[in-house]
């Protein structure tokens, strides 16, 4: 029991609840910061819940519909005949066990009270250089990033560097191994939807909303060469492995075939009555796939300019397309938030992979054709997720959190072990495949707030400039 008291000064009094409020302020933060990661956690789970539920309403209903009835229309005779003939059994229902990463990342040690005599790193930063350097050092921030949207990312067959591109109508270059921003290629008038690479990584070709097609030097930052054609908006860009062919499409309904060497277009396909949102070309130059706003994915022979199969299966508008290297499967992804499998040769659908509570706005492959990894987002949806699917099992696999608003662009490095995403959160960022968490984010300083709010310090830096 204690019984001994301290009177303490007027001054000790005001510094500590001076120190009070300041750590008030900092617990109300992060837990903040806390809460909204679970509440968006925990709004997946509600969907996933509530959408499973429903498959067993649906069922109890089709039971219900036959209740009382003596007159049956064929479709009620064959459902009371499968009824009569079979059992009802629970085929997947198991104990629902919490991810290890979730209990570990709730059960960590979110803070300490630390001994005035350990120095803080944060005292130290009273300059906007030091600041920079204390996000890079300690967060994996690099404020460096596109001032509008990332609409666009791709990387280097050597894994060396990330192009991609913006609404800010830039194209920028960044070093991986460095972790900085290489150079911003200046010339387009309009925000750039799409962007391809010469598989000899010598020319960045680019597409804007302005119909123009632009052909970059990588060497020399230099556009060499303009390409028109389209009517509006250019949406996709594809290139053989050949470096020759290449492929566009357009809001203007058409798929464009062109000649990089010769710098002509060489035809125009027409068949889609929507917009073009998408196009990749098969590994071996064969074949053009297009995906549309009219639901299809549509198979051109590039060599006599025909169409070949129209394949139907999604509900909404398709996004995004791409191609196994073995030619085995085409993946596309959708606004009506699933993933289609096809097989490129019987041109059947395979599988559809659900999951994603928003559109499915992008899509990659692993260099070994192992792995699917795809990007969400929509003006009424809340997920920003990328996930990764097993293409062998046709299952999901990891869902990373991140991003604070559309995933517009994903893809593999070739080694398979980093993700690299690009978003209307104006950041592109680089994923570790085995720990799934964020390693580098290239941010305009607009959105570095984000990292920034638990450190009132340097946020009161950076409000100054």
């Amino acid at each position: 029991m204690e019984t001994e008291s301290h009177k303490i000064s007027e001054e000790m009094k005001n510094k500590i609840e001076s120190e009070i409020a300041k750590r008030m302020k900092a617990i109300g933060q992060w837990r903040g910061l806390i809460e909204s990661q679970a509440n968006a956690f925990i709004a997946e789970v509600e969907k996933l819940l509530q959408k499973t539920l429903s498959k067993f309403d649906q069922l109890s209903a089709s039971y219900q519909e036959l209740l009382g009835k003596i007159d049956l229309t064929e479709t009620e005779y064959k459902k009371a005949q499968t009824l009569l003939s079979t059992r009802l059994i629970s085929t997947t229902i198991n104990d629902l066990k919490v991810n290890p990463e979730i209990l570990q990342y709730f059960k960590k040690k979110y803070f300490e009270e630390m001994p005035n005599t350990v120095p803080d790193k944060r005292s130290e930063i009273t300059s906007i250089d030091k600041a920079k350097k204390f996000l890079e050092q300690e967060l994996g921030v690099y404020l460096q990033g596109h001032e509008n949207w990332v609409q666009c990312i791709s990387l280097t067959n050597d894994d060396k560097y990330i192009i991609s591109t913006s609404s800010d109508k830039t194209v920028r270059i960044w070093n991986i191994l460095e972790r900085k921003m290489e150079a911003v290629l200046n010339g387009h008038t309009a925000p750039v939807y799409s962007l391809a690479l010469t598989w000899d990584n010598k020319y960045i070709v680019t597409g804007e909303v302005n119909k123009i097609i632009k052909v970059w030097n990588i060497e020399t930052k230099e556009c060499e060469c303009t390409f028109q054609g389209h009517n509006m908006c250019v949406n996709g860009l594809a290139i053989a492995a050949d470096n020759r062919r290449m492929a566009s499409v357009s809001s203007d309904k058409t798929v464009r075939l062109w000649d990089l060497v010769e710098r002509k277009e060489l035809a125009v396909l027409e068949g889609h009555t929507n917009s073009v949102r998408c196009v990749t070309i098969s590994l071996d130059g064969s074949h053009v796939f297009s995906g549309s706003s009219d639901k299809t994915l549509k198979i051109w022979n590039f060599e006599n300019r025909t169409l070949e199969a129209s394949l139907s299966g999604h509900k909404s508008f398709i996004y995004n397309v791409k191609v196994t290297s073995d030619n085995r499967y085409a993946v596309t992804c959708s606004d009506d938030r699933s993933l289609i499998i096809w097989d490129i040769v019987s041109r059947e659908k395979v599988s559809v992979l659900e999951g994603h509570a928003s559109a499915v706005i992008s899509v990659g492959l692993s260099s070994d054709n192992k792995y699917i990894v795809s990007g969400s987002g929509a003006y009424l949806g809340q997920d920003y997720s990328i996930r990764i699917w097993n293409l062998e099992e046709k299952k999901q696999e990891a869902m990373i959190l991140g991003h604070t608003n559309c995933v517009n662009s994903v893809a593999f490095t070739h080694d398979g072990k980093f993700i690299v995403s690009g978003s209307k959160d104006n950041t592109v960022r680089i994923w570790d495949v085995s720990s799934r968490k964020q390693v580098v984010a290239f941010a305009d300083l607009a959105f570095a707030d984000d990292w920034i709010k638990p450190y009132p310090e340097i946020r009161a830096l950076f409000n100054k400039i």
